[in-house]
């Protein structure tokens, strides 16, 4: 009986320090987003997608988190899914804005449809929910503090891009937000990343197809 309260205790021990290491290494990883991430980009546009590989496989070895990519259907994923593809059209129905974007190249068609929706699933909805989540067990804080990080990422253009495309920026940081409010809590209710990864990507898909043609 004293083994077993020993080892029940040891392990409660344990789980506590992991927690405290997993939150700190969120804070960490949000640190980087709010000081260096922009220092970094400026040696290669290309650095900070590295950063956020290290970060999520540094997360999963150290923690033994894994993310779970379970493909599944049902009627509500499907409409979840349709309703991702309709959004864009809607949020383009507005005023002309400058995008800072060059929608002809195929570097930037790859990265917006299949590596940053990809990415970005794998560190805003599974790293940042899984480490928050040891501290914070209320899921509607939980899920707009995974949405505020998500759409103040894609704030953080707004200092450095040239003035024509500051309302897009700001734009942008808006509808991500409330993206990821509907991401992660699509995540928090299945914890299933290719759900919200499949959403994102028709979504990214929606936005290059509306900007390109210029619905």
């Amino acid at each position: 009986m004293r083994i077993k309260l020993k080892i029940s205790l040891l392990y409660k021990l344990t789980s506590k320090r992991k927690n405290i290491a997993m939150l700190i290494w969120i804070t960490g990883y949000i640190a980087y987003i709010a000081f260096l991430q922009k220092s970094v980009n400026a040696f290669w546009p290309y650095t900070s997608y590295l950063v956020d590989i290290c970060a999520v496989v540094g997360f999963i070895i150290l923690f033994k988190k894994r993310p779970n990519f379970r493909i599944s259907y049902s009627v509500e994923h499907i409409m979840a899914l349709m309703l991702g593809g309709v959004t864009i059209f809607f949020i383009f129905l507005m005023p002309q804005i400058n995008i800072p974007f060059d929608f002809k190249s195929y570097e930037t068609i790859i990265f917006l449809c299949l590596v940053a929706p990809i990415l970005e699933e794998l560190v805003f909805r599974f790293m940042i929910i899984e480490g928050l989540n040891t501290k914070i067990k209320n899921i509607y804080l939980l899920t707009t503090l995974s949405a505020l990080i998500f759409s103040l990422v894609h704030l953080q253009a707004y200092t450095v891009v040239n003035p024509i495309y500051k309302s897009f920026v700001i734009y942008q940081a808006t509808y991500t937000f409330l993206l990821g409010l509907w991401w992660a809590f699509a995540y928090l209710k299945s914890r299933n990343l290719y759900h919200v990864m499949a959403m994102h990507m028709l979504f990214n898909f929606g936005f290059w197809l509306t900007a390109y043609y210029g619905f």
